[in-house]
């Protein structure tokens, strides 16, 4: 009888506790539901699940790199794909699907600390302390980071897995742990190092560990493969030269260390707290664990802080993004989980269940407060009007709309007009040329949809409009000067490699200027330097439509003048 009991309040407390997890995961999440796509990156996603087939994006380069040149994550396409056959342009369904799988993970998260702690009321706080974690709620709120939501699950699956083949050996249990694991890496490639941390989570010989970690590596190293074809190359977004000039640095890494340290929560004084309590727990816990045990946390930490190689040219100028923490703050409170199972002092325990519960509190209470965050403000309809027939003329309203002088944003240069995808002539280079190969029909807003025909952009002649480019050292500043016949028109200018680039609005045409090192700074972010690049313009006032050539900077501006700039960009 007193094992039914204990099973039935065992059950009772779970489910209690899941029940509250959604409540306030939903709470902080819900309104969510009624925000737009966002302007940045989203138009490329839709357009690439609209343009191109699973096996196409999935197996072809070219296609697939119509995506990114820099990373391999055909599964935020697929994903993106599911949603554009159900709601077609219509934001709330993808919404809807990206709470969903919030949800779904914050199930996981729950089981697999329950599965590593032993404790549910463990499992429920640090379940909480994940759903309000910065890094999580910069994840929840832009749809582009799906693909890190359900890598994620995917990885937690294979790791659940394994972890009951440990308790069952099982070939299924296996076999399951490696599928998932295989997806995982097509969504993202922070979800790498997973077999590293197996290796020391499976029981057994060295021996038998190298044999359950096989079908693991033989996925690894296909997927590295398949990398390789896709990307034409490694991929990422840093190059062996910025690499060996960086790493050395000490202010990096003293950055780097002050982001991981107040990742924890929103409030950065909680957060070092946290992770100040996390070393003396991790110190008192030392010595109960195996050799394995401390094998497998030097390699899951080294693993964990490798994919921010990718990203040291960023973090170099002062750039940081909350997602790239998320990864890593998961696994760190799998594993602070786990080293409260190893410690035996209830007051220590305690005191970390209370500081979490604490912390997760004050993120959630704010987050209630919070009005919808800026990202999000001004984008208006522009997904229910982008592939209307006259989309063309509204995209150049809605650039002109939202792009603030003087403040860059990525664009993809392509538009949908009639039902199809086609360039936007500004310049031969990096044009998205359409091609039919699919047979999507377009869906409109609400079901609707357009029965007229695609009508091919007529040639536009380039004209010859840049006079000079100057540098004042002083401020380092650069100067596009360009014809005076442009005197009083605003324009667009466009920045752009191999298949994409920036575009900045400007209302003074015939002279524009930037900051090197902010130009530098943006085209870091999309693997670019400023010898890879080409610099067009074009007016806003389609009476005139005047198209200038393409400029290769390299060929107008000597890049010497800039070595030495001092002076960091704000994000």
């Amino acid at each position: 009888m007193a094992t039914d009991r204990s099973v039935h309040f065992r059950n009772t407390f779970i489910a209690v506790s899941l029940s509250l997890l959604m409540a306030a995961f939903l709470s902080m999440n819900i309104s969510s539901l009624q925000w737009p796509f966002g302007i940045v990156d989203s138009p490329i996603v839709l357009a690439h699940a609209i343009k191109y087939s699973p096996l196409e994006y999935f197996t072809t380069p070219v296609k697939y790199q119509f995506l990114t040149l820099n990373n391999l994550t055909p599964w935020v396409t697929l994903s993106w794909d599911f949603d554009y056959h159900f709601f077609g342009v219509d934001a709330i369904g993808y919404r809807f699907h990206h709470l969903v799988s919030g949800a779904v993970l914050l199930i996981l998260i729950y089981i697999t600390l329950y599965r590593v702690s032993g404790s549910k009321l463990n499992a429920a706080i640090f379940s909480f302390a994940f759903a309000t974690l910065p890094s999580t709620l910069a994840i929840s709120d832009d749809l582009i980071n799906r693909h890190y939501l359900e890598g994620m699950s995917f990885c937690l699956l294979s790791f659940l897995f394994a972890h009951q083949y440990g308790r069952s050996p099982r070939a299924s249990w296996l076999a399951l742990s490696v599928f998932f694991y295989g997806i995982s890496v097509t969504t993202k490639e922070v979800y790498i190092p997973l077999p590293g941390i197996l290796f020391f989570v499976f029981v057994g010989t060295v021996g038998r560990r190298i044999v359950l970690i096989l079908p693991y590596a033989l996925v690894l190293s296909l997927y590295i493969l398949w990398r390789i074809y896709m990307l034409e190359g490694p991929g990422g977004y840093s190059s062996p030269t910025s690499l060996s000039e960086m790493i050395p640095s000490s202010s990096l890494f003293i950055f780097f260390a002050q982001r991981v340290t107040t990742s924890f929560s929103s409030n950065p004084q909680i957060s070092l707290v946290i992770f100040i309590v996390f070393l003396v727990l991790l110190l008192k816990s030392a010595g109960k664990m195996s050799l394995s045990t401390k094998l497998g946390s030097l390699v899951g930490l080294i693993s964990l802080l490798v994919p921010f190689l990718g990203v040291v040219n960023l973090l170099a100028i002062g750039y940081f993004a909350n997602r790239w923490m998320f990864t890593p703050s998961v696994a760190f409170l799998i594993f602070f989980s786990y080293l409260t199972k190893l410690n035996n002092s209830k007051y220590l325990n305690g005191f970390v269940l209370i500081l979490l519960l604490f912390s997760s509190l004050a993120a959630w209470d704010t987050r209630l407060k919070q009005d919808d965050l800026p990202y999000h403000a001004g984008k208006g309809k522009v997904y229910e009007y982008i592939l209307a027939p006259n989309s063309e003329t509204y995209m150049y309203r809605s650039y002109s709309h939202l792009v603030a002088r003087g403040v860059s944003t990525w664009r993809y240069i392509s538009f949908m007009r009639n039902g199809v995808w086609g360039p936007l002539v500004i310049s031969a280079p990096g044009q998205l040329e359409y091609h039919d190969t699919v047979g999507k029909t377009p869906l409109y807003p609400r079901g609707k949809k357009s029965a007229d025909e695609f009508t091919s952009h007529e040639e536009i002649e380039k004209i010859d409009l840049l006079d000079d480019v100057s540098f004042q050292p002083s401020d380092g500043m650069m100067t596009f000067h360009f014809d005076n016949m442009l005197r009083n028109s605003s324009c667009f200018i466009y920045i752009f490699g191999e298949n994409n680039g920036f575009l900045f609005d400007t209302d003074k045409c015939d002279q524009w200027r930037i900051s090197a090192r902010e130009l530098a700074y943006l085209l870091q972010m999309a693997g670019y330097q400023l010898s890879d690049v080409s610099i067009a313009l074009w007016e806003k006032d389609t009476d005139t439509n005047r198209f200038s050539k393409e400029y290769r900077i390299s060929d107008v501006f000597d890049l010497d003048l800039l070595q030495g700039i001092s002076g960091t960009p704000a994000p």
